[in-house]
């Protein structure tokens, strides 16, 4: 039976137990010393009545006692019910192990760009406006002006690279304020994005991001052994990374087509379908890169060329495991191409005035590219759920953690 988690508190004479912003009364008669402070457990059918008796509720851990006797809630229950009760969660050697492993994910990756000569640079969080123009962001009030949180930092790092900072990166959030029904998302995760401008195809360029992620996956196989979270990398998803395949996006799709020739609504949505993923891990393996996308996939500053009289986006995705874990694309300086995409996405140009002049006087073109840390950490750790693999979970249900 479900458990969840409270504090007792004391009103005008009585007690209550204060849980996830709901309070339950406790019979006045008690055997059992209840204290203001109290951490108390009770099943979740509890919430059906309205008044909690001794049977219903366990001390878990007296406000009053020490340190050494706070408890440790083990990953044996459903995760909404642990988040309520996130430090004493924090304390399981396997949480403690899984964060760990991120910090090393996060710096072997830093290291990594640092060592083929990129640049770690910050570029602004607080925006005057969107600059995808097609997320969600967040709104808020800067002084007397409109401002928003920064979805993307691959614009600014575009701007480096027209300051001729050929080689850049950042660690950074990313912050998408989009409503979403199911229990795992965020809407705060984090980023390793770049920028470069080496003039190679993009071909070329998918197999340098390949080559960061297997020497990634090395470094992490070899280090802190002792350490690692269950279930510990599997011992061939070095191979997995190192066996890589390459699609288009019109070759996948009609793949899938052929054999779901029913379903055509799959080349109707801006991004590709999980039923599409689940297709291509089944004939590809667990782990290929997806390219050449439909003009309208992908974001304004990306790169198109005409094939068979189509127009398609310079940009691919890497997926592992069921998750997008690299995505990255081609910026060039065509100020027209750039005015065109603008106009497809319905974006209006005047937003995008110093991004626009910035690339006219380029002289290179650069690819621009994102880690998804969060999602590497459910590919390479085997997690269902991308609220494992962050300390502070930024949405339960699309409502936000206190504070």
């Amino acid at each position: 039976m479900k458990k969840e988690f409270g504090r007792i508190f004391k009103k005008e004479g009585r007690q209550y137990i204060l849980s996830g912003g709901f309070s339950l009364s406790i019979a006045l008669n008690q055997k059992k010393k209840f204290s203001s402070g109290d951490l108390v457990s009770f099943t979740q059918d509890s919430f059906k009545k309205k008044t909690l008796g001794i049977d219903d509720i366990t001390i878990v851990k007296k406000a009053n006692s020490s340190p050494k006797e706070s408890p440790v809630i083990e990953n044996d229950i459903p995760l909404n019910t642990r988040l309520k009760a996130r430090v004493f969660n924090l304390r399981s050697t396997s949480n403690q192990q899984v964060f760990i492993f991120r910090s090393d994910l996060i710096k072997t990756i830093s290291n990594i760009f640092s060592e083929h000569d990129f640049l770690l640079v910050n570029t602004p969080t607080i925006l005057g406006g969107t600059t995808e123009g097609r997320a969600k962001t967040f709104k808020f009030k800067f002084g007397k002006n409109d401002a928003t949180l920064a979805m993307t930092k691959l614009v600014h790092l575009r701007y480096l690279t027209c300051a001729d900072f050929h080689r850049v990166y950042e660690i950074s959030p990313v912050f998408i304020n989009a409503h979403h029904t199911s229990t795992d998302h965020l809407s705060e995760f984090y980023t390793v994005d770049f920028a470069m401008t080496d003039q190679i195809k993009l071909t070329e360029h998918m197999k340098f991001v390949n080559k960061v992620l297997v020497e990634l996956v090395k470094r992490l196989l070899n280090s802190n052994t002792d350490k690692k979270p269950a279930p510990i990398l599997v011992d061939d998803i070095l191979e997995k990374v190192q066996g890589v395949k390459t699609i288009t996006y019109t070759s996948l799709i009609k793949k899938y087509l052929k054999q779901n020739p029913n379903d055509d609504d799959v080349t109707k949505q801006m991004h590709i379908p999980k039923r599409v993923i689940e297709f291509a891990s089944s004939t590809l393996g667990p782990c290929f890169w997806v390219y050449d996308f439909p003009e309208q996939f992908k974001q304004f500053y990306c790169t198109t060329y005409k094939r068979d009289q189509k127009s398609y986006v310079s940009a691919c995705e890497m997926w592992l495991n069921g998750n997008k874990v690299v995505s990255s694309s081609f910026s060039d300086s065509n100020y027209d191409k750039q005015l065109a995409r603008l106009a497809l996405l319905g974006l209006n140009p005047e937003n995008f005035d110093t991004y626009l002049k910035s690339i006219q006087s380029a002289s290179l073109g650069a690819y621009l590219g994102s880690f998804y840390v969060e999602r590497l950490m459910m590919a390479l750790l085997g997690m269902k759920n991308m609220k494992e693999t962050v300390m502070f979970p930024r949405a339960i249900r699309g409502a936000t953690l206190d504070p």
